[in-house]
């Protein structure tokens, strides 16, 4: 169930796409890649989620020289996109 949330929250990233300032080569996949950087975690113990995917988007997003709002809005997606997804696998795992 949560990688149904991923699939049905993945075009919410061409929301981004609109605020693109520059032409830069490979855009469209560096904006979902951004927000599948995101979405990656390590599990301990089986209880608990640590995120570094969204550390590594974020080193990304701030080391970026174009269109920097656009990839923003993008790992602000992926940061909701996995939250989404980790209540719902919360709720469905009991």
């Amino acid at each position: 169930m949560a990688f149904l949330t991923l699939i049905l929250t993945c075009p919410l990233v061409f929301i981004s796409k609109f605020k693109k300032q520059e032409n830069e080569e490979y855009y469209n996949y560096k904006l979902l890649g951004i927000w599948f950087l995101c979405q990656l975690y390590i599990t301990f113990n089986n209880s608990f989620r640590f995120p570094f995917g969204i550390i590594l988007a974020l080193l990304v997003v701030y080391k970026t020289k174009f269109n920097k709002t656009s990839k923003f809005i993008a790992l602000i997606l992926g940061i909701m996109s996995l939250f989404i997804s980790s209540i719902v696998y919360l709720i469905f795992s009991n």
